[in-house]
């Protein structure tokens, strides 16, 4: 009898715990989501300022709606599509790798220069006479 009890003991003590941590598990705290949420697929979240990032300036504002639409909905499409790639374990290979670098080179390449280009710079007619004068054969 005596072991009866300290089984039942030891079974009512596991699952205490056992009930613990799925109530300390569930309880985890999710993510803050802003209010400014557009779309959620799993744990990927479209935000506002972001799906305004791909809307055009100067948009008029009936197009902005249905292009804003569209383009929730192929987030949407391209997230599932996503994920479902990541969870069959596909990753890019070494020449998509390299593509990708390129292109992000080539993104920081051309805001650094439009940052320190000023475009207003004008050369004057007389330095131009002068290099053409200097340089002609």
């Amino acid at each position: 009898m005596q072991n009866l009890t300290k089984h039942l003991c030891i079974f009512g003590v596991f699952i205490v715990i056992v009930i613990f941590s799925i109530s300390i598990i569930s309880c985890k705290s999710q993510p803050e989501v802003s209010a400014e949420l557009v779309a959620q697929v799993n744990d990927s979240y479209l935000l506002i300022n972001q799906l305004n990032y791909l809307v055009p300036e100067n948009i008029d504002p009936e197009l902005n709606l249905a292009l804003k639409k569209n383009l929730i909905s192929k987030w949407v499409d391209d997230e599932v599509l996503y994920q479902a790639a990541l969870d069959d374990g596909m990753n890019l290979d070494e020449r998509e790798k390299f593509l990708a670098e390129k292109y992000y080179k080539s993104l920081l390449i051309q805001r650094y220069l439009s940052l320190k280009i000023d475009r207003n710079y004008r050369i004057p007619q007389k330095e131009i006479e002068d290099y053409y004068t200097e340089h002609r054969k």
